[in-house]
């Protein structure tokens, strides 16, 4: 039973303890079995108990020096750590937050940190005092790569790989306004954090849903974004198309670049520094599966975009097509060489709700239709394409 109280100034604490072996102190290899270990945190206005259950913890090779001493982090170094635990169940720093997670474990030997049965619960203290709170839950994280315990995760940080199974997110304000978002699994490798940059190797996505809710939770929207970048990255994504059948999509060699974001839906502003998009071989499903969207290339530099090889196809013959559609629509087949957008004006989209390009160029463009005249119908006015556009904010 392991007990540490009032860790408030822990630092200068710990540096009188050891300050006899400053110079050098060195431990071949420290072990701690199947221990019940209590923390109490007092160096907050409430303080908080931490408890971990069937802990058992190792490191090899310990030292302790006058250069070790004058880290920000830790106040030894060594050679290798591991740990793992049980039933964690515990307030985070403040008492807003719960964090419960059923078993855990890290090795700088593999440089894995694993962990099951994730929960993280606002509490009533949270939902009261914030105008926003977050819900999360996963049934399992791995994190590869991870040969050394960062010192500062807000400041630097690399690993090898990042999953999680099945993650559910909420975000809820109080007026009841909110999203949502889940997936079936999310898969990033190569990743770096320096405080100002988030570098991502890849990115893979399986099943992803998103439900923005009631209120009026984008009308109060802040993003503030220093640097972004993802490089050279293969984001693979997956859904359920027709006949409810998995479809598994790759967008390749996916670019973006993103610096000095800043949006405010409230007060209307929108400022960016620069952003630089590329991918390639885009599809995406629409209208349940009876037609799918493909694109050949995208660029988006600044306030321009070039969109390369567009093309709207159905699987279904049009002779078949209104057979098969639920609402017997007409069939449609589209395919454009290239459209080009210059003079992009988001800020005053943001604020006006009003699209300004100052100029658009589509060529080589196709359009076909067909109605089988043999499936009866009501009789319907269809617009025709221009009074469409006629009718954009642009």
């Amino acid at each position: 039973d392991v007990k540490s109280v009032k860790p408030a100034n822990s630092r200068v604490d710990v540096e009188s303890i050891l300050n006899p072996f400053l110079r050098y102190f060195s431990v071949k290899r420290l072990s701690l079995n199947h221990a019940y270990v209590t923390i109490d945190d007092k160096s907050m206005s409430d303080p908080v108990t931490y408890k971990l259950n069937d802990f058992n913890f190792f490191a090899t090779g310990i030292w302790v020096n006058r250069q070790t001493g004058k880290g920000s982090g830790l106040f030894f170094d060594y050679g290798n750590m591991g740990f793992n635990f049980s039933r964690f169940d515990n307030y985070l720093p403040g008492k807003e937050y719960r964090l419960s997670v059923r078993k855990g474990q890290f090795s700088t030997v593999k440089g894995i940190l694993e962990l099951q049965d994730i929960k993280l619960l606002p509490q009533n203290t949270m939902e009261k005092k914030a105008k926003t709170y977050i819900r999360f839950s996963s049934p399992g994280l791995r994190i590869g790569g991870l040969k050394r315990i960062p010192e500062r995760l807000d400041r630097n940080i690399r690993v090898a790989s990042f999953r999680v199974d099945s993650p559910d997110v909420q975000v809820c304000r109080s007026d009841g306004s909110g999203m949502s978002a889940s997936l079936k699994g999310l898969a990033l490798e190569g990743v770096s954090w320096d405080s100002t940059l988030l570098k991502l190797g890849s990115v893979h996505m399986e099943s992803p849903v998103a439900d923005i809710y009631s209120g009026h939770f984008l009308d109060t929207l802040q993003i503030f974004l220093g640097r972004f970048s993802l490089k050279d990255a293969n984001i693979r994504y997956a859904y359920y198309g027709k006949s409810d059948s998995l479809q598994h999509q790759k967008l390749d060699t996916t670019n973006l670049f993103i610096e000095g974001l800043a949006v405010d839906t409230r007060l209307r502003t929108y400022k960016l520094d620069d952003i630089r998009f590329s991918t390639r071989n885009l599809e995406l499903p629409l209208d349940n599966g009876f037609y799918t969207l493909k694109v050949g290339a995208v660029d988006l530099t600044g306030s321009s975009v070039v969109i390369d090889r567009i093309r709207l196809i159905s699987p279904y013959p049009k002779m078949q097509f209104a057979y098969l559609q639920p609402h017997h629509k007409d069939w449609f087949d589209v395919s454009v060489g290239q459209v080009a957008l210059a003079g992009i004006d988001l800020s005053t989209y943001l604020s006006e709700k009003v699209l300004r390009i100052a100029d658009v160029q589509v060529s080589d463009a196709v359009l076909q239709n067909f109605k089988n005249q043999k499936i009866p119908i009501p009789r319907r006015i269809v617009p025709m394409i221009y009074t469409g556009l006629q009718k954009a904010p642009v």
